[in-house]
């Protein structure tokens, strides 16, 4: 399979995160009949982890990262990317000023991810989402979802804070990736929701898929990473 478009990843939201996306990308590409160096899409990575918290940003507490944003775009752009993916969630808050930025397509993340739920099951399920509190307050995919007419859940706000101490307190995940604590956390929130009555459960931050595992909670887990990963792939054919 030939690839005619180089990817860009805008990155560094966290490094591990952005790490996560690319090799869901390479392993798409395997999936898609990769076999040697030459069968893979060309990516580019623009990693800026000084880009000011999103969270805090949307929350009123910090600065905005939308310079930071717009600069690592643009930097896509001009080193050859043809289409731009961002491992992280609560930048899409930003999607707009972003895309406005650059000339090249930004996938959106939050969207495809809403999509795949539609796509995959054309009954109505009921998802829970874990994210920031930045994506929550946000309503990212609350308002995805509301619009595909699909139910959702989202934590209450003593299990909330659990899942911002999972993404960022000390022995969380930002921290340490393979995090015992950060696991064991996150999946007691999904449990959480999961009694709830949620279906399926939105990974709506890209740090989570890498302390909630699949294999430990009996409702399909929807990594919004790995459908990114899928779409760039797909898009760079």
């Amino acid at each position: 399979m030939a690839y005619t478009k180089v990817i860009g990843i805008l990155g560094g939201m966290g490094p591990a995160a952005t790490l996560d996306l690319f090799e869901k990308i390479i392993e798409a590409a395997v999936k898609r009949g990769a076999r040697r160096d030459q069968d893979h899409p060309e990516v580019v990575i623009s990693s800026v982890p000084r880009t000011p918290d999103r969270t805090k940003a949307i929350l009123g507490h910090g600065p905005s990262p939308e310079a930071d944003l717009i600069r690592s775009a643009r930097r896509l752009e001009t080193a050859g990317a043809d289409l731009i993916a961002i491992p992280c969630n609560s930048a899409h808050f930003f999607l707009e000023a972003i895309q406005n930025s650059v000339s090249i397509p930004i996938l959106n993340m939050i969207e495809l991810t809403v999509q795949h739920i539609v796509d995959n099951d054309p009954g109505s399920r009921k998802t829970g989402i874990l994210a920031t509190d930045g994506t929550i307050e946000a309503r990212l995919y609350q308002d995805a979802l509301d619009r595909a007419r699909l139910e959702f859940l989202v934590p209450d706000p003593e299990h909330q804070r659990l899942v911002m101490d999972a993404i960022y307190g000390s022995a969380g995940v930002k921290e340490n990736a393979s995090s015992s604590a950060a696991r064991i956390k996150m999946a007691g929130v999904a449990e959480h929701l999961i009694g709830r009555g949620a279906q399926c459960l939105i990974a709506g931050c890209t740090e989570i898929p890498l302390c909630l595992k699949s294999e430990k909670i009996n409702v399909p887990i929807i990594d919004a990473t790995l459908i990114l990963a899928n779409a760039a792939v797909d898009a760079a054919r």
